[in-house]
């Protein structure tokens, strides 16, 4: 009989103790990652073999089955039909070496809902064979509001070509067609149309845009005096009529027909002061059509066409520009969730409570430490100086087993001494064997940023919606009071009566600028400010600029100085263009000036280059101001801001940078300003128009 010699029997012995050394040590490994993967914050799998091996719960809950039901069947049939091939190629790549990076695509839960996920997958060994390991996020949520965010993208761009056009048109029927045309072209709304009744309810006239002949039909019974139920439920309410699904609400309307299966609509009445103009009309997606920012926008655009309406029968302006430059607002929502988690494992227990004893990989990313560093710092070292006492009390209650928030919001410090705001969740688990608390934090920056700038978008648009407001009110008010007087029989005297004209005719001068500015803002943002560049003598266009602003300047008791050579070579620009950056630039002078005071208009060649400068010794302008004076709305936050929209600057800059040219400013606090821009000199020999 074989025996093993006493060294052999010692190595046997030896690798025995090894077997079981490492068999105590793994199941105390899988039971710990078991606890992190059931308590993680994001879907987890793995897969092996072509099924589903490990499923934690947010991944089950997300899909709607039990384990039982998910565990050893196929993937593929959870993805989205249109989406089988990509995920199949992805993890193809995945099996061939190459690093997965993030993708999304669609899944089908047990419900048969389709939802949006974002995924990284990574090859592991998994009981000794390898596997795929899935991390999986629910974006649906995101997919929608993105889809919102670009249909209200969509409305705001209608409504801004609404305002546009409300603006420019005189004649109704034009106006109707253009409101309907503006908003379906975006493709907003997929159809609109509006009707118009006089104060009888009679029938006088109708535009419709998206519907084309099929709108005959309801054109005919609008005559007779026919209005379907949404139209008469609109013309007895001041609030929207909202019909979620017209193929099943709208059965009976000759325009059921025209609109797409999966469609809702939104009537509303046109009104202002106290009469019902008609109505408006417009279908729309039905995951849209109860959206309350929705309404809220459909009733702003109604109340703008019922003044534009109300503004047309009164024929008391010669041109009525509606606010509705609004500005998209990016959302800018945190996205934290699209990378993964950072987790860090402390003891909870025993002498070393506290001690970090494990980082991830994303944790040393998130906070620029090596993963020893991090092992080896004080708990609270990376929490932000101004949070630590408040992450203390919260550490120590939750040691005490006292109620502690479920998440909350912190600060963490980075190895450079940049702050990070992350959401942080803890959970009690085991970590070799001992009490543990097991931390993720998630990065919450981008949410902040986005926060921060929706605030700053919301104050740019209220200052700007004010002053524009402001600027209409004005001299529409001073108009209304002296056509008022005269149209009384108030005025006798034909001086006085020439006056009061005149007051009218700068006030509607005041007017016609607002609103080409407006115009010019609309143009540049929807790329069509075209330059139309001529030989131009710059002598005669700025004598010509500064003459219209003599009267003005005497009026303050101010002068308006020259120093423009007889001979200056000619530039190849546009003219009208030109001459509205001068005057632009001179009438600021002239605004922040005080009485009495002197303004230099000089013209020169410089460096190859046409020098235009303009030059007041007014109140001057902060030096903090001088980087934001061209940009759009901006109005200093001081006595400087006497009124005007901030678009001035903002025009002039484009049409000269149009110009290939350059603008700039410099000034004092106290003694002036100087604004100057350069224009390249015309070519010889050449003769190019834009």
């Amino acid at each position: 009989m074989f025996r093993p010699s006493v060294k052999r029997r010692g190595i046997l012995r030896r690798r025995v103790v090894e077997l079981e050394y490492l068999e105590a040590r793994r199941e105390p490994a899988e039971e710990l990652f078991q606890t992190l993967f059931a308590h993680s914050l994001i879907g987890i799998y793995i897969v092996q073999g072509g099924r589903f091996q490990f499923a934690n719960p947010v991944f089950l809950e997300l899909l709607g089955y039990s384990a039982g039901e998910l565990l050893g069947t196929d993937p593929q049939k959870l993805v989205h039909p249109d989406d089988r091939n990509k995920v199949w190629e992805n993890a193809v790549r995945m099996l061939k070496g190459e690093r997965s990076s993030q993708y999304e695509y669609r899944v089908v839960s047990r419900s048969g809902e389709t939802r949006w996920v974002l995924e990284t997958v990574a090859s592991i060994q998994y009981r000794g064979r390898r596997a795929a390991l899935g991390n999986f996020m629910d974006i649906t949520e995101r997919k929608r509001m993105e889809e919102q965010i670009q249909h209200l993208n969509l409305i705001l761009q209608a409504i801004r070509n609404v305002s546009q056009l409300i603006a420019r048109e005189k004649d109704r029927d034009r106006l109707l067609e253009g409101i309907c045309e503006s908003l379906t072209e975006t493709r907003g709304y997929h159809s609109a149309w509006i009707a118009l009744f006089d104060e009888s309810g009679g029938y006088v006239t109708s535009a419709e845009a998206g519907l084309s002949r099929g709108f005959l039909p309801m054109m005919k019974r609008l005559k007779r005096g026919e209005l379907p139920d949404c139209a008469q439920r609109a013309l007895e309410q001041a609030d929207i009529v909202v019909i979620d699904n017209l193929l099943s609400n709208c059965t009976g309307c000759p325009l059921s027909s025209q609109h797409p299966q999966k469609g809702g609509a939104m009537a509303v009445r046109l009104a202002h002061a106290g009469k019902v103009y008609g109505l408006l009309v417009v279908s729309i997606p039905t995951k849209f059509v109860s959206d309350k920012e929705e309404h809220s926008l459909f009733q702003e655009l109604a109340g703008d066409i019922s003044f534009a309406l109300h503004s047309l029968e009164l024929e008391h302006k010669r041109r009525q520009a509606e606010e509705a430059l609004q500005q998209s607002e990016e959302n800018f929502r945190a996205l934290a969730e699209n990378s993964s988690n950072a987790i860090s494992i402390t003891y909870s227990s025993g002498r070393d409570t506290g001690r970090r004893v494990y980082v991830n990989s994303r944790l040393t990313e998130l906070t620029g430490y090596t993963e020893d560093e991090l092992l080896n710092l004080p708990l609270m070292e990376i929490v932000h100086t101004s949070e630590r006492d408040r992450v203390a009390d919260i550490r120590k209650r939750r040691l005490a087993g006292g109620p502690i928030p479920q998440r909350y919001e912190t600060t963490l410090t980075t190895k450079d001494g940049k702050s990070t705001p992350v959401e942080a969740t803890s959970t009690r688990t085991v970590w070799q064997g001992r009490p543990a608390f097991m931390t993720v934090l998630r990065d919450i920056t981008e949410r902040k940023r986005a926060e921060e700038a929706s605030r700053e978008l919301d104050r740019i648009k209220d200052d700007f919606f004010s002053n524009v407001s402001h600027e209409l009110r004005t001299p529409l008010h001073s108009i209304k009071g002296f056509t008022t007087l005269m149209l009384r029989d108030k005025v006798p005297r034909a001086e006085t009566q020439k006056e009061f004209l005149g007051i009218i005719d700068s006030q509607a001068e005041h007017l016609t600028r607002l609103i080409d500015n407006l115009l010019d803002m609309s143009r540049l943002e929807s790329g069509r400010f075209l330059i139309d560049k001529q030989p131009l003598l710059i002598k005669d266009l700025t004598r010509k600029v500064i003459d219209g602003f003599y009267s003005l300047a005497s009026e303050k008791g101010m002068t308006i100085s020259e120093d423009i050579p007889e001979i200056l070579p000619e530039v190849e620009a546009d003219g009208e263009r030109v001459s509205q950056v001068i005057s632009n630039l001179l009438g600021n002078a002239i605004k922040f000036s005080e009485a009495g005071a002197d303004v230099t208009v000089k013209c020169a060649v410089k460096d190859g280059e046409l020098l235009v400068q303009v030059t007041d010794h007014g109140i001057g302008i902060p030096e903090e101001a001088i980087p934001h004076l061209f940009e759009r709305f901006y109005r200093a936050e001081d006595e400087m801001a006497r009124g005007g929209t901030g678009l001035g600057l903002y025009i002039s800059k484009q049409i000269i940078e149009a110009h290939d040219g350059r603008i700039w400013a410099e000034s004092t606090p106290g003694e002036g300003s100087t604004f100057s821009f350069i224009l390249p000199l015309k070519q010889s020999g050449g003769n190019s128009h834009e």
